[in-house]
């Protein structure tokens, strides 16, 4: 029987040339705007070859700190001045790798972007408005670069080339050679040892607005009626939390069934990278809007979908006028007001009166996590699937994610989705052949590390006391001791904890809603 095992999913091959890079993106580009504008221009009459004389714009670089600290980020925006209908930009880029590491690119001016193609010191970006619409005019950002400072000296970023295409497929290429510096420093010394290093004498001011929070204490960060709190150990490292009110929020796309419910804040830090544990948000919203009709909660906006996802923990207080969520990242937020759902009559199962396990499961039919089968039973003493437990997970926790592992045999499987965003939040792993199994049969002890790992319990070093305790897989001691600890997962009569059998749907049920009481108890 195959066991679970981390897996490293393969980087990306950059080996190729960055021509061959930007060539792709300019097709991908080309193809993208065909589709796009199909429905309104007669491409077959314009011509991506036509160049428009226009009254020359002129393109900028701006930085978002001229010192930059040592592992925490630098944001360069392009700003473009005197532009005219722009439906489509495509950047060359330059920057010093010696100093720097590029980590993103986005614009929120603009619908869809090609993923970037990096290589060396060599950017190409490719973005693009979506459908029959004019393009940007004035002056306008056009993207907006992240970097990573990675060591102390001058850095530069250099904008080589852009090209521009108008709503009517009219083409313009520009050489700008437009250029930010910065000088890259290290975090202050402020122990009030000595210290002859050459780093002893820098000191960095404080960001604008910006609130200083340790990394081995946590804290809070307030703005505007906004707060952030942070947990101890968050993130790696003390860092810079700045909370903006947006007063224009016109890029954002509106989606008809939310209603927004108070301002849109804007959260940011000067570190790179997700949180290790979650972070509350905070935000004030209209008591107003809260009806026996609707209800609120707090969304982050995902630049890429242009969708508003809903944040875990959602808590309302009606006394403060307040919601509250957790996450994993900043981003912009809101609190968004949706029309409730229509009841639903309880699901009516036939075959769990009087079993052992009928109060969980009944709980989790009615909060939608788990559902029984067309002819009405549950099957609770039936096995359960990797695929099925993931699914429930994710539901149960509210999970949601981009950008997981794609194993050899889910991409079309029912439960792709669930999977995705559980390898995404590092909860699932796949086998050492690249695939997950997704209807394999689990076993207890790949259900343990599931469901630590989802509720974010740490492992445990204490011996498991079991006749069978050495049949138990050493990647699953730890999860397998913090659960039994807190009385989740038990063994059987017999004494033993039989971690290579195959869970039951009722044993699953019943191990979920006691890590969620025991989260509660907390």
């Amino acid at each position: 029987m195959r066991q679970t095992k981390r897996v490293t999913a393969p980087l990306p091959n950059f080996h190729r040339s960055f021509y061959a890079h930007y060539a792709v993106l300019r097709k991908i580009r080309l193809v993208c705007l065909r589709l796009l504008l199909a429905g309104s221009f007669l491409l077959s009459v314009f011509s991506l070859a036509t160049v428009v004389a226009y009254a020359a714009p002129t393109y900028t670089l701006s930085v978002s700190n001229n010192q930059p600290i040592t592992g925490r980020e630098v944001r360069v925006q392009v700003i473009g001045q005197g532009l005219t209908d722009v439906y489509a930009t495509e950047l060359q880029a330059t920057f010093n790798t010696d100093h720097l590491r590029f980590i993103s690119a986005s614009s929120a001016r603009f619908g869809y972007a090609v993923t970037p193609a990096v290589n060396g010191n060599q950017i190409a970006l490719a973005f693009t408005k979506v459908g029959p619409i004019s393009g940007e005019t004035g002056n306008v950002v056009l993207a907006e670069m992240v970097f990573e400072a990675t060591a102390l000296g001058s850095g530069t970023v250099e904008l080589k080339k852009i090209k521009t295409v108008d709503s009517t497929m009219n083409v313009v290429d520009f050489d700008t050679n437009a250029m930010a510096s910065f000088s890259v420093v290290a975090p202050s010394n402020n122990s009030g040892q000595g210290n002859s290093g050459p780093t002893s004498s820098v000191s960095t001011p404080e960001p604008e607005g910006a609130v200083k929070i340790p990394k081995d204490t946590g804290g809070k960060a307030e703005n505007k009626g906004a707060a952030v709190n942070l947990p101890a150990g968050a993130i790696g490292s003390d860092i810079y939390v700045i909370i903006k009110k947006l007063s224009d929020t016109s890029q954002l796309k509106p989606d008809p069934n939310l209603k927004l419910a108070g301002d849109v804040y804007e959260i940011i830090k000067d570190v790179a990278g997700p949180f290790h544990k979650p972070v509350t948000i905070t935000l004030p919203f209209n008591t107003s809007l809260l009806d026996d009709e609707h209800e609120v909660a707090l969304y982050w906006y995902n630049e890429e979908t242009g969708k508003w996802i809903k944040l875990d923990d959602i808590k309302i207080d009606l006394v403060k006028g307040t919601v509250s969520g957790s996450v994993m990242h900043f981003t912009k937020f809101a609190v968004l007001a949706s029309a409730k759902p229509a009841s639903v009559k309880p699901l009516s199962l036939t075959d769990i009166k009087g079993h052992w396990a009928e109060a969980g499961i009944q709980k989790l039919v009615k909060a939608g996590v788990i559902d029984g089968y067309q002819d009405g039973t549950f099957q609770p003493d039936s096995t359960v699937t990797r695929s099925e437990f993931v699914s429930m997970i994710v539901r149960m926790f509210h999970l949601t994610a981009t950008g997981g592992t794609t194993f050899s045999d889910t991409g079309s499987h029912w439960a792709k989705d669930a999977i995705a965003i559980a390898s995404a939040r590092g909860i699932v792993d796949g086998y050492e052949d690249g695939a997950f199994g997704p209807d394999d049969n689990i076993t207890r002890e790949q259900m343990a590390v599931i469901l630590a790992r989802a509720a974010q319990l740490a492992s445990a070093n204490s011996v498991l006391d079991y006749k069978d305790s050495g049949d138990v897989s050493a990647w699953a001691q730890g999860p397998l001791a913090a659960l039994t600890a807190k009385g989740v997962l038990n063994g059987y009569e017999d004494g033993t904890l039989k971690p290579k059998a195959f869970s039951t749907r009722a044993e699953a049920v019943v191990s979920m809603i006691r890590i969620l009481d025991a989260q509660q108890a907390q």
